[in-house]
């Protein structure tokens, strides 16, 4: 197994670097903002909705608007939690409610549709884009769809864990406060940062239209999800 040096991960900085001003980065990064504003509400729709036939409704929805609150802002996450309030669906009948369910689940796969159409033309991946079917587009969706059922199975499994180390760190914070306190911001930053690299690494693996090594994988989401914590 080839090994990683310092000096590699400084190469790659520096080439990631310059790669970054070559490939239009700021372009796309406008268009997954856009993108994101739009499907956010009814990802997180589809998240809470999938999470808490397992974990409970209201505990769970309230650790989600508590992270968003640290993510974007109060202002911001109150916003997303009123635009999920009229995002519900209503049973006005089967047809209604076929349509409204498709309605939500390509709102919500349009963000992760446009993350791998841009993360192919960062990668400089050559994708065939005339005469596709029916039939691949719908395959498009569904890995989107099921990178979205990801997303819920990892904020489950990161409550659980959550809940559990709670106790763990309530018990020191009764007995030793001041290991308590450092004990809760380990395990936070630490959950923090193992749920976001299997997210970015699921991302890298399955999204892109190119096979690649998970060692290769496991690198950049870990560097990104570490980027992404600091960012908060």
């Amino acid at each position: 197994m080839a090994r990683y040096k310092f000096s590699d991960v400084l190469a790659i900085l520096k080439s990631s670097a310059g790669e970054f001003g070559n490939n239009n980065s700021f372009r796309h990064a406008a268009a997954l903002s856009y993108y994101t504003i739009f499907s956010l509400p009814p990802l997180l729709l589809i998240v809470i909705t999938t999470a808490s036939a397992v974990y409970g409704g209201e505990a769970l929805t309230g650790q989600i608007y508590g992270q968003l609150k640290g993510l974007v802002g109060a202002d911001a996450a109150a916003f997303l939690q009123e635009s999920i309030a009229k995002f519900t669906l209503q049973q006005k009948g089967g047809l209604a409610t076929a349509v409204g369910v498709g309605t939500l689940i390509f709102a919500a796969t349009t963000f992760f549709v446009t993350l791998q159409e841009s993360i192919n033309d960062i990668w400089n991946l050559k994708v065939e884009t005339t005469g596709i079917g029916v039939g691949q587009y719908l395959q498009q969706r569904l890995l989107s769809f099921g990178l979205i059922l990801s997303v819920a199975l990892l904020l489950l499994i990161s409550f659980v864990v959550s809940a559990v180390l709670s106790i763990f760190t309530g018990w020191l914070q009764r007995h030793i406060p001041e290991a308590g306190v450092i004990a809760i911001r380990l395990v936070d930053f630490t959950l923090s940062l193992v749920v976001t690299t299997l997210l970015f690494a699921l991302i890298y693996k399955f999204l892109p239209d190119a096979i690649i090594r998970w060692r290769d994988v496991g690198i950049g989401a870990f560097i990104t999800a570490a980027l992404f914590i600091i960012g908060k």
